[in-house]
């Protein structure tokens, strides 16, 4: 079997000051990987209504350059900030990740089902799975997101295993 470099991030917010670019300071690091993983820890949208909470994490989707311009491949949208504009901002998110060819995981909607992605790279077959622990209270409009619960990641596995070389689990 080849040798594969997975490079793992944590949150990812693309807010930054002056327009800065947020990865300009380690996308060298960033070249030596043949999988570049994220937790995408904000919403790509201009649309929805800011929810009720402390700190929210939103950005124009253009913002999306800055996932494409550092080579990120896959990215986990299973956390605390994926609701932070409702349903509406959620879905713009996902059809922004997915016109910018950027695999997710841990949530999805009637229209991408995105509980799992496979990753082949030098004939590796990877498989992701991402989970949150947290709640969102009611949500609407065919929106999902995969809990931190032992049924659901036990099952996730038991679904991709047999697809995959390898099973990589993201919990936020």
């Amino acid at each position: 079997m080849s040798t594969l470099r997975l490079l793992a991030i944590g949150d990812i917010c693309l807010k930054t000051k002056n327009n800065m670019r947020p990865f300009k300071n380690v996308k060298k690091a960033f070249r030596d990987k043949d999988i570049l993983f994220g937790n995408l820890e904000i919403v790509l949208s201009n649309l929805g209504k800011e929810v009720e909470k402390a700190t929210l994490l939103h950005t124009s989707p253009d913002k999306v350059k800055y996932l494409k311009g550092a080579g990120f491949d896959i990215l986990n949208v299973a956390n605390n900030h994926i609701m932070d504009l409702g349903w509406e901002g959620f879905n713009d998110t996902l059809e922004v990740l997915n016109r910018n060819d950027l695999k997710f995981i841990g949530a999805g909607n009637q229209k991408f089902n995105h509980s799992y992605s496979l990753v082949e790279r030098k004939g590796i077959k990877l498989g992701f799975l991402g989970y949150y622990s947290g709640g969102f209270g009611d949500i609407k409009k065919g929106v999902f997101i995969d809990r931190v619960n032992e049924n659901e990641i036990s099952a996730g596995i038991k679904h991709i295993k047999s697809k995959c070389d390898i099973v990589i689990i993201s919990l936020h």
